[in-house]
């Protein structure tokens, strides 16, 4: 449980008139957008494998902050779907994101396939991926405040570095705010084995596995996952479990990194038929965990759904259209933002989270319908990133959005919405 705003500053310095305020896209100065990059990596070869979205995996990044209150944002590259090449390290400098930094992943001599895992601790970005060919679970950190300072190495558990089970895949990862590091990952099987190592600041341990299965049903994969820490040591993650490429639901786990239960034990989100795959998980200060899934129900497009304390998931509304969306909460002024593309809109909701207590109530949120670059259908957003303390140990100020254009016209640019 997070403590409230309040509650964190001195008597006398947070005012009435603040926690009543709103900030709104015109407030924060977050539209028109500006664009991070036009090189997003993507691979558009229907039919083929070596097909993927600019979109694809877009619980891997987000637009991070580092200690110093700059903005970052890194993207990968690649020839193929098969190989990631490098990553770009992006810097909000002036009003434009410029290109300060790169990897070459292929000189670790190996083949690291998917876009990797991001995020930022202090002013260092991690960043975490499978290596197929070598079977290693490569990491990346890069140095914002100098960033020539950069390296590339096989993730060591006990001075070795550690083997990958065949059929790794479904990297993540998330940091606690006191900057442990948490990377997951599944190996194919009946069921499939979620995988998940941490990082309390000292060196690496682990993994714990744990076996995809609820209710007695096996699962081919846990991919997808989206990942947050409700304790100092408690995570709950979302993620989409499926068999083969013809049957997928939305799952829920909980897990202690370096204590009991050490294994994750997976759940449905509300009955096994109500979602499929997860968006976005955010906590209140209350403990509630509130959870954006794309609905099984296709004509339902996101659903929103949320669990108390105590109690299941319940399904509250339906976002009819929605096939993006993404929560962002404020920390500075405690405010909560909802960004979705409903048709061709591109819509913000925000509310002010003082005193809020339980489920949201959408109605109440203040809109704002954002502008879209020329040429982009909103209808059809290849993918969001927010900003979120998931991905960073620094504080979550302003608004910040990223917004892949859509597939697959423009799903190689992101644009930023952000003060």
């Amino acid at each position: 449980m997070r403590p409230r705003l309040a509650s964190t500053f001195v008597s006398g310095l947070l005012t009435g008139a603040l926690l009543a305020f709103v900030p709104t896209a015109a407030s924060l100065a977050v539209d028109p957008p500006d664009e991070i990059t036009n090189q997003n990596r993507r691979h558009s070869n229907p039919g083929t494998t070596d097909n993927m979205g600019g979109g694809w995996g877009p619980h891997l990044r987000s637009v991070l902050r580092a200690s110093d209150d700059s903005l970052w944002f890194v993207h990968d590259q690649g020839p193929t779907t098969a190989r990631n090449s490098s990553l770009r390290y992006r810097q909000r400098l002036g009003g434009q994101w410029i290109e300060v930094g790169s990897t070459n992943l292929d000189a670790l001599g190996g083949q690291v396939q998917q876009n990797m895992a991001h995020v930022m601790v202090g002013h260092y970005i991690y960043s975490y991926g499978v290596d197929i060919a070598r079977q290693r679970m490569v990491e990346c950190w890069l140095n914002t405040i100098v960033p020539s300072h950069q390296s590339c190495h096989d993730v060591r558990i006990s001075g070795q570095p550690y083997t990958t089970p065949v059929g790794s895949n479904y990297v993540g990862a998330a940091v606690s705010p006191n900057g442990y590091r948490l990377v997951w990952w599944t190996s194919s099987g009946s069921p499939a084995s979620f995988h998940h190592m941490w990082n309390f600041g000292s060196g690496w341990n682990g993994p714990v596995t744990s076996p995809v299965v609820i209710q007695g049903n096996h699962y081919h994969y846990a991919a997808y996952a989206r990942a947050i820490f409700t304790g100092a040591n408690t995570v709950d993650l979302l993620a989409q479990v499926g068999v083969g490429q013809t049957f997928a639901v939305a799952a829920h786990a909980r897990l202690t990194i370096g204590g009991s239960p050490p294994q994750a034990t997976f759940s449905w989100i509300g009955h096994q038929d109500q979602a499929k795959s997860p968006h976005d998980i955010w906590e209140d200060a209350d403990g509630g965990l509130h959870a954006l899934a794309v609905s099984s129900i296709p004509s339902a497009g996101i659903t929103y759904f949320y669990k108390p304390t105590t109690g299941g998931w319940s399904p509250i509304k339906f976002f009819a259209g929605m096939t993006q969306a993404r929560f962002q909460h404020d920390s500075y002024t405690d405010t909560l933002h909802l960004l979705g593309n409903e048709g061709p809109t591109l819509l913000l909701r925000s509310q002010a989270m003082a005193g809020h207590s339980g489920q949201l109530v959408f109605d109440d949120f203040d809109e704002t319908t954002l502008s879209v670059p020329a040429g982009v259908n909103a209808a059809n957003l290849g993918g969001m990133y927010n900003m979120s303390r998931s991905y960073q140990t620094n504080d979550v100020k302003g608004l910040h959005f990223g917004v892949v254009g859509d597939h697959p016209a423009h799903d190689h640019r992101i644009f930023h919405y952000g003060d």
